[in-house]
């Protein structure tokens, strides 16, 4: 199930828990709108420099359910909230 592995990526991407290496494949490459791109050793390093779940030991994270886009079928969204 997509929606339940983009949900476990979230839930252990690194920025608000430390990051599952084992969800990543080993071309991971992950881009964003001012870094990138950086390759699955390269990312690793960087959210596990800042740890930023660290820095806000009482962040809460609310996340929606995912659904699945209907035109792109291999992309899911979901609505992610913090308190």
């Amino acid at each position: 199930d997509y929606a339940a592995r983009a949900r476990e990526w979230v839930l252990n991407d690194g920025f608000h828990a430390p990051a599952k290496a084992s969800l990543m494949a080993d071309d991971f490459v992950w881009f964003g709108p001012i870094v990138g791109p950086l390759n699955k050793q390269d990312f690793l390093r960087t959210v596990d420099m800042f740890k930023v779940y660290e820095g806000f030991p009482d962040l809460k994270m609310h996340l929606a359910e995912f659904t699945r886009d209907p035109v792109e079928e291999n992309r899911y969204w979901s609505i992610l909230r913090l308190e």
